[in-house]
């Protein structure tokens, strides 16, 4: 009986979300509009954050460098508090994001979790992505870009009005 019990309590603790919230998905436009800063930065280096997060196994503050603004006003440097356990990481570029995975089924980057909430940021020092803040929760807001000629980057620099570069992608 009491074995039957444990099992049943491991069932609920570790199940899989089958339905995760639209409200991940939203329309690529929108998520920009819905942003009130929007950057691409450079990852230049991992510390590891004295804050205690539950759904967090290491906390770490992820510093980046800034190479252009293209909605708000952010300095040159950049700090997001995320996950150090890069173990599970899928850090894809959908192919330069032209891959119709990220237009048509509005997925990115970013994972879920069992409780269908949206995995804690993950990044990887020298990598570029491009940063959608201050906004919605959704998988694209943290996509990697590895090409200046990037499907996804352009189109946020076509919908976006203030971009200014501070440098250029390498």
């Amino acid at each position: 009986m009491i074995l039957l019990i444990f099992y049943v309590y491991s069932a609920t603790v570790v199940s899989a979300c089958y339905s995760p919230p639209k409200e991940l998905y939203n329309d690529h436009k929108e998520l920009i509009s819905n942003a009130n800063t929007i950057i691409l930065a450079k990852v230049e280096k991992i510390e590891l954050s004295d804050l205690q997060y539950t759904h967090v196994k290491k906390p770490v503050v992820y510093i980046f460098n800034v190479i252009e603004v293209l909605k708000g006003e952010v300095k040159d440097k950049y700090r997001i508090q995320g996950e150090g356990d890069l173990s599970g990481i899928w850090n894809t570029t959908f192919n330069n994001h032209s891959d119709s995975k990220f237009w048509k089924s509005r997925k990115g980057r970013m994972g879920i979790k069992g409780d269908c909430s949206m995995v804690s940021p993950l990044f990887i020092i020298g990598e570029t992505y491009l940063l959608v803040l201050d906004g919605v929760t959704d998988l694209k807001q943290y996509e990697k870009i590895s090409s200046k000629s990037d499907e996804w980057l352009l189109f946020v620099r076509k919908h976006t009005k203030n971009k200014h570069s501070l440098k250029e992608i390498k």
